[in-house]
């Protein structure tokens, strides 16, 4: 994702169903912020291997919370 901003309160939305969202990139302020820092696809398996780090990791908010099965990724060019 190149920013939040823009994605917000569609990712808000998708959250408030029970689904763990994962924005990557750089985070925009607001709408005047022109840099864009966009993730790169190669990202994707990396935030993958972290949530199921944080699913067997008894210290983390995420443990034994997500389902590994059910995992989708989402994007833009």
């Amino acid at each position: 994702m190149d920013t939040l901003f823009p994605f917000e309160h569609m990712l808000s939305e998708i959250n408030s169903y029970g689904y763990l969202v994962i924005a990557l990139g750089k985070r925009q302020n607001s709408l005047d912020d022109k840099f864009l820092n966009k993730a790169r696809n190669s990202m994707f398996p990396h935030v993958i291997d972290w949530i199921r780090a944080q699913f067997a990791n008894l210290l983390s908010e995420f443990y034994q919370s997500a389902n590994l099965q059910k995992i989708a990724i989402a994007g833009q060019f």
